[in-house]
């Protein structure tokens, strides 16, 4: 998979999933059951099936967040005024309520249409840091996964992290593994080569 959704994505899966399961078991407190019924105009049944696309949909990897392509063609000290006027018009407030969502700094540049390393000065000049997420994995657990040929890119796939937290987990535990670097596909497993 190309893109990793996004943990907002993800909640919404979840919700979605949940009203599905809801309105499964409100149909079967009726006298059919529904993966027995065949009535085509119950209207549950249509509930379910209107549900089920848009839960199918969100899972096709239909972006959230369209690319920006509003700073083509300007020259760089009309994109340094744009993206100043974009930042002043957004507040802590805003930041914060995008982060509850689930939102990472990356994400939330791109939402504001603006470069991730922009956001990161507009967070220190207005005295943001955000604690960082460590992961939640012993030094033990990690070289199992890494005795298993998993890379650190499947690793952070596996734990549901950025590759970052990763290389930070063994900057911090100092780690030093071999290098991996053929990927098998159909076992998700990698091949070791030399340190």
């Amino acid at each position: 998979m190309s893109r990793m959704l996004t943990r907002k994505r993800r909640a919404k899966q979840a919700i979605m999933i949940a009203e599905i399961t809801k309105l499964i078991d409100v149909h079967d407190e009726g006298a059919i059951d529904f993966k027995d019924c065949n009535n085509k105009y119950c209207s549950l049944c249509r509930k379910i099936e209107i549900k089920q696309n848009e839960l199918n949909k969100s899972f096709n990897g239909i972006t959230d967040i369209k690319p920006d392509n509003s700073l083509d063609g300007l020259t760089r000290p009309e994109k340094t005024k744009v993206i100043k006027l974009r930042l002043d018009a957004k507040s802590e407030e805003d930041y914060f309520e995008l982060r509850d969502e689930g939102l990472i700094d990356k994400l939330i540049a791109q939402e504001w249409r603006v470069p991730a390393g922009s956001l990161a000065r507009w967070k220190q000049s207005n005295n943001i840091i955000t604690k960082e997420e460590h992961l939640d994995i012993s030094v033990e657990d990690y070289n199992d996964m890494r005795n298993q040929g998993l890379s650190d890119s499947v690793i952070a796939m596996t734990l549901d992290v950025d590759i970052s937290k990763v290389s930070g987990f063994k900057r911090k535990n100092n780690i030093k593994n071999e290098r991996v670097t053929k990927y098998f596909r159909r076992s998700g497993h990698a091949t070791k080569i030399s340190k």
